[in-house]
C-alpha cells in the first residue's frame, strides 16, 4: 500500500479544522461588540437618568428659593427628547429659621432627586439618585 493512499482524508481535516476555527472567531467577534454596544448604551441611559435628576434638583431648588414653596414629594413624568420615558421624584424639606439673632440665621433646603426608568431587575433598568442641600440666609 503507498503512503498516497494512507493520507487520503488528511486535506478533508484540515479543511474542516480550519473552517470550524474560523466560524468559532466570528462568533467571538460578533459577541464582542455586541457586548461592547450594549455597555455603550447602558452608559448613555446612566448619563439620561443622572441628567433627569439633576433637573429635579434643579426644580426642586427653583421651587423652594424662587417660589417659596418646598413640596414634601413631587412625583413628575419627564417626556421630552433625551429624557423621555424617566420617572422622577423630587423630595424638598425645609428647616426654617424664624428670629434674627446677632448671627445671621439660615434657611436650609435639603432636595432629593430620584430619576429611574424601567422595571427594576430587568436589564433595561437604570436609576440615579441625587441630594443637595441649599442654604439662604434669612435676614439681610
Amino acid at each position: 500500500m503507498s503512503t498516497r493512499a494512507l493520507q487520503h482524508g488528511m486535506s478533508l481535516l484540515t479543511a474542516l479544522f480550519l473552517i470550524v476555527t474560523i466560524a468559532s472567531l466570528g462568533a467571538i467577534a460578533v459577541q464582542i461588540a455586541s457586548t461592547q454596544r450594549q455597555t455603550s448604551n447602558f452608559g448613555t441611559l446612566g448619563d439620561r437618568a443622572y441628567a433627569a435628576a439633576q433637573a429635579g434638583i434643579e426644580w426642586g431648588a427653583y421651587r423652594a428659593l424662587v417660589a417659596n414653596a418646598c413640596v414634601a414629594n413631587t412625583p413628575i413624568a419627564l417626556t421630552e427628547d433625551a429624557l423621555n420615558g424617566f420617572n422622577l421624584q423630587v423630595r424638598c424639606v425645609a428647616q426654617l429659621q424664624t428670629d434674627c439673632s446677632p448671627q445671621p440665621d439660615y434657611n436650609v433646603f435639603d432636595i432629593t432627586a430620584f430619576a429611574q426608568r424601567g422595571v427594576f431587575g430587568t436589564p433595561e433598568y437604570v436609576s440615579r439618585r441625587i441630594e443637595k442641600r441649599f442654604a439662604v440666609p434669612t435676614c439681610p
